[in-house]
């Protein structure tokens, strides 16, 4: 056999022979500190007769059996993949093995917390290193229902594609979960997040009028900074827009986002259990661009819940068409310069502008049917702030001006008639700018 990635050519043989039907995968993470005992069952059907391999990285493979005869896993394992002979039309493939904690964002990444002494966890499986935790088909187009069971510490929670159940308690110490089957899902897109995270809660109403649990989370030293409600309101307003973008309602059964340390990525849009870096949760006063990265970060990784885990590219070579569709898609649900939008994406700064005149627009309030528009700028040495009302037509319909003075309290500012109409001016003009960007930048 050849080394431990798969071939292009590989996959299309391999999919032309088998038909993955579900995964049940039994995780003990109360072993150690270096590997963690996992157990699959794999049902799949095959040409009667046919000869292939399925994908597995593990430091110790135990026990490997098929269709209930015995295979010698010094045999048939080698280069990450055991090798499947004379399959019957119908089959059941069962692997123990014990699998390893990464440290390199790659499969189960294990981090201890250097605040607090605690243990977290979390998958990483794109691309391709669900095989570093379960026996697997890992190939995208190969999609199965998965069941997760997974044993922890009796601190721990665990979060996975399938809503969180409560877990039963085993012997003294540890609890397991026992996760519903998911829909069919790439391998990639499956996940688990394990360890003593906290966070907040909400629900989403549907467009086919289910409740969608919403719940966002961190490890517990970081918990004070998690500034929760924003996430949330940004999260549901971006169900909101997609929703009505692609006409389908929002396809998994919950919505959970963990904050992970060691990420080596932004985000990665795990079927209903999106993992995000925690340098997203701010220790301190961010800047503005900051704020927006995550926003922009959050709303692309929703967008992939319809194009990316819903819908999937059939091989590798076209991730980039999966991440170009989640980016446009997340331009146009952050970035159209109509008040409408803006009132559904939860007042988010949008516009910042450089030059004399700094620009933010936010709305006041979802039920206002006015543009609210902070800005600054400099006049005669003077730092001013401001703000402007707009009208739907995004016209100046009122304005009031203040600035910071050196007592630090707030002092209103006396413009001039001809003052206050070259500012507006000013601002207007910045406006126009803003519309025609956006509107040059989204093809309209």
């Amino acid at each position: 056999m050849p080394g431990i990635n798969l071939t292009r050519v590989e996959a299309s043989e391999r999919a032309a022979i088998i038909t993955t039907r579900e995964y049940a995968v039994d995780l003990d993470l109360t072993q150690g500190e270096e590997t963690f005992r996992s157990v699959t069952v794999a049902r799949f059907d095959a040409k009667a007769g046919a000869s292939t391999f399925i994908d597995l990285i593990a430091p110790a493979v135990h026990s490997i059996k098929l269709n209930g005869v015995d295979l010698d896993p010094a045999s048939v394992y080698h280069d990450s993949r055991i090798a499947l002979e004379n399959l019957a039309e119908h089959n059941e493939l069962e692997v123990v093995a014990d699998c390893a904690y990464m440290h390199t964002g790659e499969g189960l990444h294990r981090f201890v917390d250097p605040a607090d002494g605690l243990t977290y966890l979390y998958s990483q499986f794109e691309v391709p290193d669900s095989r570093r935790v379960f026996t697997v088909f890992e190939q995208p187009d190969l999609k199965a229902s998965f069941t997760f069971t997974v044993k922890t510490p009796e601190s721990w929670t665990v979060f996975s594609n399938s809503p969180t159940p409560t877990p039963v308690a085993e012997q003294a110490g540890t609890h397991t979960f026992h996760f519903a089957p998911t829909r069919p899902l790439s391998s990639y897109v499956t996940a688990i997040v394990a360890g003593p995270y906290v966070g907040a809660t909400d629900t989403y109403v549907a467009g086919d009028g289910r409740q969608v649990e919403l719940g966002t989370y961190c490890r517990r030293s970081l918990a004070e900074h998690m500034d929760s409600e924003e996430i949330l309101n940004l999260t549901k307003a971006g169900f909101e827009y997609f929703e009505q973008l692609f006409g389908t309602a929002y396809p998994f059964e919950k919505y959970d986002q963990i904050f992970v340390p060691e990420f080596n990525a932004g985000a990665m849009e795990n079927a209903g259990c999106v993992t995000h870096r925690d340098d997203y949760i701010f220790r301190s006063r961010p800047i503005e661009a900051l704020v927006e990265r995550r926003a922009v970060t959050i709303l692309h990784e929703l967008a992939h819940m319809w194009f990316g885990d819903m819908v999937t590219m059939k091989w590798w070579n076209d991730l980039w068409l999966n991440e170009s569709f989640a980016e446009s898609i997340r331009e146009a649900g952050y970035g159209i310069p109509s008040d409408s939008v803006i009132r559904r994406l939860g007042g988010i700064d949008m516009l910042e502008m450089d030059g004399e005149l700094n620009l933010k627009v936010r709305v006041p309030s979802p039920d206002d049917s006015e543009i609210l528009v902070l800005f600054s700028t400099v006049d005669d040495g003077k730092k001013i702030n401001g703000t402007f009302f707009l009208d739907k037509e995004w016209n100046i319909i009122y304005s009031s001006y203040h600035t910071i003075g050196e007592d630090n309290t707030r002092k209103e500012v006396k413009l001039t008639d001809s003052q206050e109409k070259e500012l507006l001016q000013k601002v207007q003009k910045e406006l126009n700018q803003f519309l025609d960007k956006m509107k040059e930048q989204l093809g309209r």
